[in-house]
């Protein structure tokens, strides 16, 4: 399985558009710069997460920051950066600690935000978004802490949606789990 097979359509739609906007800029490799600039393009998530700061200003700096390169007309794959590969995966741990299968543009942007040394995450703290507005996005989109992930445990054929870990594999926590809707019973039935 490749680096994105958990992600979602529009999240690997971004990583795509990240790849433009590095071609646009004629840059060697995808950077942190690119990836933000391609999330900028998600009205949904800049709505929701970005409220009162202005996009065209987080784009007008790392314009600024990015040096221009000559663009390659060729049909050709970039790279991602080290430092652009390290916020991935911070993303993907993100994904993991809300207990999410798939990764989404949300995770995205916190693993910018998480990768402290980047121009980017020093971008967005200047401009006021920070990891943990951005966490109580997630949940509060989800409904509660326990909604969204629809993680599989395995063996025991129960199907989990619970981020924080309290629903574990044992039959206690698997009832508690069925009263507060995280767990669904599968063809397998309890433990």
């Amino acid at each position: 399985m490749g680096m994105f097979a958990r992600y979602l359509k529009y999240s690997r739609q971004t990583i795509v558009q990240a790849k433009h906007e590095a071609d646009r800029w004629g840059s060697p490799e995808i950077d942190p710069e690119h990836i933000l600039l391609a999330l900028l393009n998600d009205a949904a998530l800049t709505n929701r997460t970005m409220q009162g700061i202005s996009e065209k200003e987080i784009g007008a700096a790392i314009e600024a920051h990015i040096p221009q390169g000559e663009r390659n007309p060729l049909p050709h794959d970039l790279d991602l950066s080290k430092t652009a590969r390290a916020a991935l995966v911070l993303a993907e741990g993100e994904a993991d600690k809300f207990g999410h299968r798939d990764i989404r543009n949300e995770h995205i942007l916190l693993g910018l935000i998480e990768s402290k040394n980047s121009f980017v995450a020093k971008l967005l703290a200047e401009k006021g978004v920070s990891a943990d507005h951005i966490r109580r996005q997630i949940v509060s989109s989800s409904g509660d802490a326990h909604s969204g992930c629809d993680q599989a445990i395995p063996l025991i054929g129960l199907r989990s949606r619970c981020p924080s870990g309290e629903h574990g594999r044992s039959r206690q926590f698997w009832e508690k789990g069925l009263k507060d809707g995280c767990m669904s019973e599968s063809k397998y039935g309890a433990p």
